[in-house]
């Protein structure tokens, strides 16, 4: 679990230098049983004027052919895709919530504060072990199985394809463009 919290930060923070990173971000949001409790973030990272919400996985996804167990097939998108998904929402919901919003941490002793105001963009990233590029290129795309990530960016990504294009993208506009 730690290496696959921890790896996202490592390639991102290559492929966009002197980015501010905040690991393992507490607030204050409605859970889904609705009620105000500490949520947590795995991390978000500040470049510029873009927000990421980082939300790491380190499950599996299933190698089970969708023709041959189409329930198996969609539950490991819901595990890898929609939940992290979720909390990244969550996490924008509360953003959004206030005009300036207090971050903790693990203690939750206030880290830090946003503003939505701040950001021309906001994206939800849940980074898994497993790739499955092909899957998580269409992630908005999975509604009629049952799988909605909802209406804000998700760009659901493998730590391998991170390491590439890590190695590949020379330029952080180069790579926030792409």
């Amino acid at each position: 679990q730690r290496q696959s919290e921890e790896l996202p930060f490592k390639y991102l923070e290559k492929l966009l230098p002197g980015a501010r990173v905040l690991r393992q971000v507490f607030y204050k949001g409605k859970t889904e049983a609705g009620k105000i409790d500490w949520c947590e973030v795995d991390g978000l990272l500040i470049y510029d004027d873009h927000l990421f919400v980082i939300e790491a996985r380190g499950g599996a996804f299933t190698y089970t052919p969708p023709a041959t167990d189409f329930p198996a097939y969609v539950a490991s998108l819901k595990n890898l895709v929609l939940k992290p998904a979720m909390q990244g929402r969550r996490f924008l919901d509360y953003l959004k919530s206030a005009e300036t919003v207090a971050l903790y941490d693990g203690n939750h002793a206030q880290i830090g504060e946003l503003s939505a105001k701040g950001f021309r963009r906001t994206t939800i990233c849940p980074v898994t072990m497993d790739p499955f590029t092909e899957l998580a290129a269409q992630v908005q795309h999975l509604r009629k199985i049952g799988v909605d990530v909802g209406s804000e960016p998700v760009w659901a990504i493998s730590i391998d394809d991170l390491r590439v294009y890590s190695d590949i993208f020379e330029n952080p506009l180069v790579f926030l463009h792409f």
